[in-house]
């Protein structure tokens, strides 16, 4: 079972949520498009995370869930696995757990434009620290010193400086709250942001990687019965997506360049994920994306979706892109067909045996 189904079945799982939330979770839980990345395509993910964070947190805006309600769980191994839910509404929650259990943390994230949407905000005398300096900390990863945290960054390293800025750009998108009131005692807040510091950049690196969308494989399961624990239940026919981290690879910052094709896998009726959209964008450009706004595209998106579609313009190379909603796509008479999404890095397992062998030689070499 997955975290989020782990979660809603335990009372423990879901104590930190509000009533209000458990509705709003019990609603979203039958709806979410599920992607489960396996333990390999997990340790690429932190690995750009990590090795990459300064890419990882100038893209963030860039980084938006498939579907409007979305679920994307890692698979950290012997750390346990960490679940995040994407609500309609905007909301980001979180869970921690294992192969037994799953339990919602305390914070709930949204993007800035959305902060409306909370009632259980920080206040600086709670947190201890300024609200700056908290999100840095837990949306991110990064400390800083109490000269950093008020704006004095003149014994500040220049490598630490160029994190710093970089990073507040995930704050400046991103608000974050408590997901319920009768949990703001400073000790818990503590001790659950040193657990959670860092999750968002995670949560972001792993959107942006799912954006390659030339690494689908598509898998017809027919329907069939089987045991869940004790019970006996149906499983329906539906299709099982592999997203290959691996396959077809291109460098992260290019990820964003690279034009959509689509997948044409079948005629009968199926959902298609949100995604981005380019036109004459130059393969060998490193890209610097600036918001674009033509009236004439608003008013078509106006009366074609009900809203302004996101779009940017590179000013290196006059490439475009634009944010394409999800929607449905096939005949419905022919039926409906469900997804299943597993997402794998192919080429993490040769990764690690290449690392062993070279830590192995150095080892002989050095004795």
């Amino acid at each position: 079972m997955m975290l989020i189904d782990l979660a809603m079945d335990n009372k423990r799982g879901v104590s930190m949520l509000t009533d209000d939330a458990k509705k709003r979770m019990l609603k979203t839980r039958n709806l979410l498009k599920r992607y489960a990345f396996n333990q390999d395509a997990t340790d690429k993910v932190e690995y750009f995370s990590f090795e990459n964070a300064n890419d990882v947190c100038s893209n963030a805006h860039f980084a938006m869930p498939p579907y409007a309600d979305s679920y994307i769980e890692l698979d950290r191994g012997s750390k346990g696995r960490i679940g995040y839910v994407f609500c309609a509404d905007g909301r980001i929650y979180v869970i921690y757990g294992d192969d037994k259990e799953g339990i919602f943390t305390p914070f709930v994230y949204t993007r800035h434009e959305r902060a409306k949407l909370f009632d259980n905000r920080f206040d600086e005398k709670e947190l201890g620290r300024g609200y700056a300096a908290f999100k840095l900390l837990l949306m991110v990863g990064i400390t800083l010193t109490s000269r950093e945290a008020v704006g004095d960054y003149s014994q500040t390293e220049p490598s630490k400086m160029t994190a710093i800025t970089v990073a507040m750009g995930v704050s400046d998108i991103y608000d974050v709250a408590l997901v319920n009131r009768r949990l703001a005692d400073q000790d818990i807040i503590n001790d659950m942001v040193q657990e959670c510091r860092g999750d968002l950049r995670s949560c972001i690196t792993a959107m942006l990687l799912l954006m390659e969308r030339r690494v689908h494989t598509i898998t017809e399961v027919k329907a069939s019965r089987g045991f869940v624990g004790s019970k006996l239940r149906a499983h329906p026919a539906h299709h099982v997506v592999t997203i290959d981290l691996d396959k077809d690879h291109h460098y992260f910052h290019r990820l964003f360049a690279a034009p959509a094709t689509g997948t044409g896998v079948t005629p009968r009726e199926h959902d298609v994920s949100s995604h981005w959209t380019h036109w004459n964008c130059s393969a060998q450009c490193q890209h610097k994306w600036v918001p674009f706004h033509s009236e004439e595209a608003e008013e078509r998106d106006m009366e074609k979706h009900g809203r302004v579609l996101e779009r940017y313009v590179c000013e290196l190379c006059g490439g475009g892109k634009t944010r394409k909603p999800e929607f449905t796509r096939g005949d419905a008479s022919k039926g409906r067909v469900t997804k299943q999404y597993k997402v794998i890095a192919s080429k993490q397992k040769e990764r690690k045996r290449g690392t062993e062998q070279g830590e192995h030689d150095t080892s002989e070499g050095s004795s």
